[in-house]
């Protein structure tokens, strides 16, 4: 047995189910009986410590998996149709035959009420993040509710007859709902109304501005490549990584020519882009691995390139010629040029290694390993005084050669870290997370200044908006929207 299903019964007990032949055998493995009516609903929480099941007789039940004892019996309004936990496992939801849908917190026993349908509520379902509830009602509205708040954010209507069911994609961008008028429904989550760019189809994994700020591009996953007037936030071109789908992982700008674009992908290759034209230049191939970052020097001479095949190679601007520098244990998640010194290069791996590349010399050494956590991001500051790093699992320390150890670490996040950037005075750092959240730093007191919370799918990418003197923060996520932040009102944009 691989895993196990659950079956909907009259017998008003919990049953375990072979879900290799989907039957029910002669003897169950566990079974608890304790309702009175039908069995509507039953699920695991995210840990599986907990198991819950509720349906006619209008009690919620959480049962203890490992005891097989019933911990908590919750008294419900109506009918019980549909119930879930939230990610975090610290609160179960359900809906309720009279209309209500309740939050219930199952290490404080607080038990919330939210209002608003007219009929009875057949689904519920939490978002990904755990931020949101959907509800579907025999109303025929769909509705999400803001966890935290606990007020409603928006209705969604367009079905003509009751709705079912509701559950979210994956990535929580999408919400689908099943009706009795024979459709179902896809929506949307983002709100409209606010300055939101869209990569058709796919997740932002990269994002970046030219040097003039004219212009902004997103790198997708279906290897599409979108640019947008910044003046006007409209789309102005998009031109696609090859004819295959690929994840473009990083893009750069050079530093001199801002029509000049190179972007980092999936398929090994390395693409240099005239913007204004969306034509492919050249295609640089040498690595056997994705290609997870790409940077031009200072000069704009040279291209460093980053690859999960544990190589940093170089290349020459003039030829396109190029060196394999050296390599990691592990594969290459990130690479910077330094800020203070010239022909040096940092980058840094999946095994927590951070390495400096003396490119004159051509020597190289081990700066730092984290004994934590693989190392995702890496950005020098622009003075020079630290290195910022981002780990896997969340922290971002703040290290100087000078120390063995990093002599700040900054705590926050929920998720690995997937980008990091540094305001040009060197004052903000920026961080994006698998948590759904952009967070900005004060560098020089190292605390927390804002955390930015908006997007729907993990935070993949983050940049200050060039000559904004810092004012503006942008941020891309798998959920395939760039969002505009103002640093100082810690607020979204809204255009």
């Amino acid at each position: 047995i691989h895993r196990i299903t659950f079956q909907q019964t009259r017998a008003r007990a919990v049953y375990i189910l072979n879900a290799i032949t989907n039957r029910m055998p002669a003897v169950p493995q566990i079974s608890w009986k304790a309702h009175t009516g039908w069995i509507r609903t039953v699920a695991f929480s995210p840990h599986g410590q907990h198991l819950l099941s509720a349906g006619d007789d209008k009690i919620v039940r959480l049962w203890d998996w490992q005891s097989q004892k019933e911990e908590l019996m919750i008294a419900s309004g109506g009918w019980v149709r549909s119930a879930v936990f939230t990610p975090d496992g610290s609160k179960i939801v359900w809906g309720c035959g009279d209309s209500t849908i309740h939050v219930f917190d199952i290490n404080t026993t607080n038990h919330t009420l939210l209002h608003g349908h007219t009929d009875g509520v057949n689904g519920v379902a939490v978002s990904p993040c755990g931020s949101l509830i959907a509800s579907a009602s025999g109303d025929g509205t769909v509705r999400l509710w803001n966890l935290d708040a606990r007020i409603v954010w928006k209705v969604l209507r367009g079905h003509t007859g009751g709705v079912n069911s509701v559950v979210f994609s994956h990535d929580g961008t999408l919400l689908a709902s099943a009706s009795d008028d024979t459709t179902v429904r896809v929506w949307k989550i983002a709100s409209q109304g606010e300055w939101v760019l869209e990569v058709t189809g796919s997740g932002v994994n990269s994002v970046a501005f030219n040097k003039n700020r004219s212009r902004i591009v997103a790198g997708s996953n279906g290897g599409m490549i979108k640019t947008w007037s910044v003046a006007q936030g409209e789309a102005s071109l998009g031109f696609a990584d090859g004819a295959s789908k690929v994840w473009v992982n990083s893009l750069a700008f050079h530093p001199s020519d801002p029509e000049l674009l190179a972007s980092g992908a999936d398929d090994g290759t390395i693409r240099l882009w005239d913007v204004e034209t969306g034509n492919t230049l050249r295609i640089l191939t040498a690595h056997t691995g994705w290609v997870r970052k790409v940077v031009f020097s200072p000069d704009g001479k040279r291209l460093a390139s980053a690859s999960s095949d544990t190589t940093v190679i170089l290349w020459d601007m003039n030829d396109h010629s190029h060196q394999t520098i050296g390599t990691h244990f592990s594969g290459v998640r990130s690479l910077s040029f330094s800020t203070s010194t010239p022909n040096v290069l940092f980058s840094v791996s999946n095994d927590g290694i951070l390495k400096e590349w003396e490119l004159l010399l051509h020597k190289n050494q081990s700066l730092f390993k984290s004994s934590e956590s693989g190392i995702n991001a890496m950005l020098p500051s622009p003075t020079g005084n630290c290195i910022v790093l981002g780990l896997a699992n969340g922290r971002v320390l703040l290290w100087h050669p000078d120390f063995q150890d990093a002599i700040k670490v900054l705590e926050g996040h929920q998720g690995a870290i997937r980008s990091l950037d540094i305001s040009s005075n060197g004052l903000l750092l920026a961080t994006a997370s698998t948590d759904e959240t952009v967070k900005m730093w004060d560098l020089e007191k190292n605390k927390l200044l804002h955390s930015f919370s908006g997007h729907y799918g993990g935070a993949r990418c983050v940049s200050f908006v060039p000559e904004s003197d810092s004012r503006y923060l942008a941020s891309a996520a798998y959920d395939g929207l760039i969002r505009l932040w103002n640093t100082e009102s810690g607020q979204r944009v809204v255009l």
